[in-house]
């Protein structure tokens, strides 16, 4: 079972799609932004590469992303395992209300934190429409 401070990122794209752009802390005073691809190709030069089933695991011992605890407060949580495969299925394109933009496959969890005053209804995969198909 997945805890809140363990986080697992999938890329290309079963999850995010690799051109994606995350926040990353390597140990407690590097922090980097880069693209998930280039996280990937970076880290397994450093790291061996697990295949199961198809997909390419890495194991990383000290990387670190934000996420959000029980508590709904961000903080960062250890990565155990970063995962590469490659799906057929519809890309979804999120756009925030601040610009900020990032790809997902359609059974990737989204969720937005406002008050509770504020909550909007965020659409389900059936009310949106995919910007790009993978094949």
């Amino acid at each position: 079972s997945l805890e809140v401070a363990d986080v697992y990122i999938g890329t290309d794209p079963d999850s995010i799609t690799g051109d994606s752009i995350v926040l990353i802390r390597r140990n407690e005073n590097f922090y980097q932004i880069i693209t998930v691809e280039k996280l990937f190709e970076e880290l397994k030069k450093e790291i061996p590469v697990e295949i199961k089933r198809g997909h390419e695991y890495l194991q990383p011992k000290e990387l670190y992303i934000p996420t959000v605890d029980k508590n709904l407060k961000i903080k960062f949580g250890k990565v155990k395992y970063l995962i590469r495969h490659k799906v057929r299925k519809p890309i979804y394109r999120i756009i925030t209300e601040t610009g900020r933009e990032i790809k997902i496959t359609g059974d990737h969890s989204i969720f937005q934190i406002k008050k509770i005053s504020d909550k909007k209804n965020i659409p389900s995969r059936s009310e949106a429409h995919p910007v790009e198909r993978r094949r």
